[in-house]
């Protein structure tokens, strides 16, 4: 049975998404954790760096707060879910298989990401379809100088990760032998550590599907689409996790 005191988790998040545009994937990564373990929380939005440093010295989502105590960094946060309610577990119990789970959240968090934050905001066709979504509620003088600060926050971001600075085809290919690893890593089992879903899967999936979206980045999404393998590895993942790019839909409901 699930202790009630989980139905006060509170997950701080960045707001305003717009399906699958600006969702941040390390937010959907803890979307799909919470559904996968049927967890309800309460969604508080912050809108810029400078809200988030009030929840997080780090000025970085997603935070989770639970009884009062704040635990930050998405692969923490996921331990800390797996603390909370064991059952069904994110964390592979045998410590070998616990070690590579986290090597390969620590790649898809430092690597893969960079690639997909590359494909949505270092690319200048896609870079305009996701700031058009981004503000298309916006008011005028945000449709006018949002897409400036986050054009030139992004870009900073990957200069200094290094990405940034290399050529698109470099990230292309990059990015397509990524894809290819994770099939190698499948091979013929169900999920990347064998017959269980664990924490190295949503990883993996949530940046994926951020970049799986024709009509926001179709370069991506086509070579994921590709794949006969990962596409089927995919959809196992989404029948217990659902798709990160759906948003707070993804969420089960809070309690009342």
């Amino acid at each position: 049975m699930v202790d009630t005191r989980l139905n006060d988790l509170v997950l701080i998040q960045y707001g305003g998404w717009v399906r699958g545009a600006t969702m941040s994937p390390p937010c959907g990564k803890i979307h799909m954790a919470l559904r996968f373990k049927g967890l309800r929380c309460r969604v508080q939005n912050v809108h810029s760096p400078f809200q988030a440093r009030r929840a997080s010295p780090r000025g970085r989502v997603p935070v989770l707060i639970v009884g009062g105590r704040v635990v930050e960094d998405s692969a923490e946060i996921l331990a800390a879910l797996d603390a909370l309610q064991p059952d069904p577990p994110l964390l592979p119990p045998a410590p070998e298989l616990r070690a590579r789970a986290r090597v390969i959240e620590d790649w898809a968090d430092e690597v893969l990401y960079f690639l997909a934050v590359w494909f949505r905001y270092g690319h200048e066709e896609n870079f305009r379809r996701v700031v058009r979504k981004l503000f298309e509620r916006s008011p005028w003088f945000v449709k006018l100088l949002g897409p400036v600060l986050v054009r030139r926050m992004m870009r900073r971001r990957l200069s200094c990760q290094g990405t940034g600075d290399k050529q698109a085809t470099a990230i292309e290919s990059e990015f397509c032998s990524a894809l290819d690893a994770i099939q190698s890593l499948l091979g013929e089992q169900a999920f990347l550590l064998g017959a269980r879903l664990s924490s190295a899967d949503l990883a993996v999936a949530a940046l994926l599907d951020q970049v799986d979206l024709p009509e926001v980045t179709p370069w991506p999404a086509a070579r994921i689409q590709e794949r006969a393998l990962l596409m089927a590895w995919r959809g196992r993942v989404r029948a217990l996790c659902g798709n990160a790019a759906a948003g707070d839909a993804l969420l089960p409901p809070a309690a009342a």
